[in-house]
């Protein structure tokens, strides 16, 4: 008899990461033994997201718009999963997911804090709009030898694999703010598919878009358990991950995502997409 496939690890197959082809750049102790005090910067790209083709990429989701446009349906969406999560709100996740899974040993102890980060590259002003690129040499005004860049390029709604699903994509980055030399890069891409364990139907996430929020911190949790993984050349363990304030495991998360209660609809509700 074929034992049970625990919940956790099913949700652990369903977020399992394609990196992208341009590949990883890995970071050698001895690389990480030359700095002295990193800083983080988070962003998202300019025209990331939220963005939506789930009507467009499955015919059996534009058959529930009641003669609306798939285009227009997936544009009404998009406008949706904005009110789910804002752009601050995704980079701030994917950065404090990588710092607190760190080890508190040299150089994280030394990292520049976010609060004086922001202050120079004025990111707070503009936290609920996406990006352009920030001047990173004024990090040196600040004592930063070294950038770790998390950069969200892409993230939203789907319909690859014949199901809805959530997704983001992006990269990490740290170079030598002095030279520009890289010591370590990867690309990220996770995909969330809608499941009996984790049902993710487009319509009643338009009624309630905390559910792509928090879908989506599960991704961003992932890509950042990742990269934490990777800043750590040799294995050297990393904070607890228990500790109050880190985001919870996988595990941990299991039942967080709110269930739909009965039936789920199989047709547009008059209100459930109206134009934003």
């Amino acid at each position: 008899m074929t034992p049970p496939v625990r919940r956790s690890s099913l949700i652990a197959l369903l977020l399992l990461p394609a990196l992208a082809a341009c590949g990883h750049v890995p970071l050698s102790a001895s690389e990480l033994h030359t700095v002295a005090r990193p800083a983080f910067v988070a962003r998202i790209e300019l025209d990331a997201g939220p963005r939506s083709t789930v009507f467009r990429d499955l015919s059996s989701q534009a058959s529930r718009l009641q003669g609306l446009a798939p285009a227009e349906g997936d544009r009404r969406l998009a406008a949706k999963l904005a009110q789910g999560a804002t752009p601050f709100e995704v980079a701030e996740r994917l950065r404090i997911g990588v710092v607190r899974r760190l080890p508190e040993t040299t150089p994280w102890t030394y990292a520049v804090p976010a609060s004086e980060v922001s202050g120079v590259l004025q990111s707070l002003l503009v936290e609920e709009q996406p990006q352009r690129r920030p001047d990173v040499r004024q990090l040196e005004r600040l004592g930063a030898d070294t950038l770790i860049e998390l950069v969200v390029e892409r993230y939203g709604m789907q319909g690859e694999g014949g199901a809805p699903g959530i997704y983001v994509s992006g990269r990490a980055r740290m170079t030598r703010l002095n030279s520009g030399a890289t010591y370590y890069a990867r690309s990220f891409s996770y995909r969330m598919p809608s499941s009996a364990e984790l049902p993710l139907d487009p319509l009643v996430i338009a009624r309630e878009p905390r559910r792509f929020g928090e879908a989506l911190s599960r991704l961003l949790d992932q890509a950042a358990a990742q990269i934490a993984q990777d800043l750590q050349p040799g294995g050297r363990s990393g904070r607890d991950a228990q500790r109050a304030g880190t985001p919870p495991s996988l595990d941990d998360e299991a039942d967080s995502l709110p269930r739909d209660a009965g039936s789920r609809p199989t047709e547009l509700p008059g209100d459930a997409l109206p134009a934003p």
